[in-house]
């Protein structure tokens, strides 16, 4: 079976292939707050908490914490426009790539060449909405949209060769494994 695919990603695919890449499955379940979300947080409360006592208390050291707290907002909310900046520095993720999947692995092939991965090559996939993402050493390598594919069933059918032929290393929401009936 060979199933061909084409296409060029968007932005919002690419996001939705950068939130699996931070998200490797661990065993216990865990938050599914961004981590961007909770660096702003905390720093907007030490923000407010430094303000309130330097306004109530004058302690000297409130200062360092409304300091500390600005800092950390700060970096929370740059860390949300990570995705955004790289999109936009590599060009390489927004060019058309095409090429087929089969029992033996993936063929890519971008303007810049052609690279073919066999299915040990690969650590691992994930799943995001309409992204599945194929891991090499926890570093995403192929991103793959459902738009690539010319039907609902050669999606499908991909799905479940990826699932025969990986573990699911990465996880967002939802349950991989529904899709393909076990």
């Amino acid at each position: 079976m060979e199933i061909a695919f084409s296409g060029a990603l968007t932005l919002d695919e690419f996001t939705q292939g950068m939130k699996l890449n931070t998200r490797p499955v661990v065993q216990q379940e865990k938050s599914r707050l961004d981590t961007w979300l909770l660096v702003v947080v905390a720093g907007s409360l030490m923000t407010v908490i430094g303000v309130l006592m330097v306004i109530f208390t004058e302690l000297q050291w409130s200062v360092y914490l409304f300091l500390a707290g600005l800092f950390a907002a700060l970096i929370g909310s740059r860390m949300r426009k990570t995705p955004q900046e790289l999109w936009k520095r590599n060009p390489g993720y927004r060019e058309q790539r095409e090429g087929v999947i089969n029992d033996e692995g993936v063929v890519v092939t971008t303007p810049a060449g052609s690279s073919r991965l066999a299915w040990s090559d690969l650590s691992g996939f994930g799943e995001y909405k309409d992204v599945v993402v194929l891991f090499q050493d926890d570093e995403f390598e192929v991103i793959l949209s459902q738009r690539f594919f010319q039907s609902e069933a050669e999606w499908e059918q991909f799905k479940t060769l990826v699932a025969q032929k990986l573990v699911c290393s990465h996880k967002v929401q939802g349950n991989f494994q529904a899709f393909i009936g076990n």
